[in-house]
């Protein structure tokens, strides 16, 4: 058994969840700013429509099984 292997065995579930929730959520926030610096600067209108939607994916994936948005396995 590898040290990476061993090291997500001793992560307990709702830990590990608890981290992945917090990276997509500091993931939605840092292409919100790439976006904001392209509006601001007179970016393409389309590259900021495909940060505009990304950053909806990493927030709506943030909350995946809380509430009705829960995707099936």
């Amino acid at each position: 058994m590898n040290h990476t292997r061993k090291h997500c065995q001793d992560i307990k579930a709702g830990q590990a969840d608890l981290a992945v929730r917090d990276w997509l959520e500091t993931q939605a926030r840092i292409t919100g700013y790439w976006r904001d610096l392209l509006v601001s600067s007179g970016g393409d209108d389309a590259l900021i429509a495909v940060l505009d939607d990304h950053a909806l994916f990493l927030d709506a994936a943030a909350r995946m099984g809380e509430g009705s948005f829960h995707r099936q396995q």
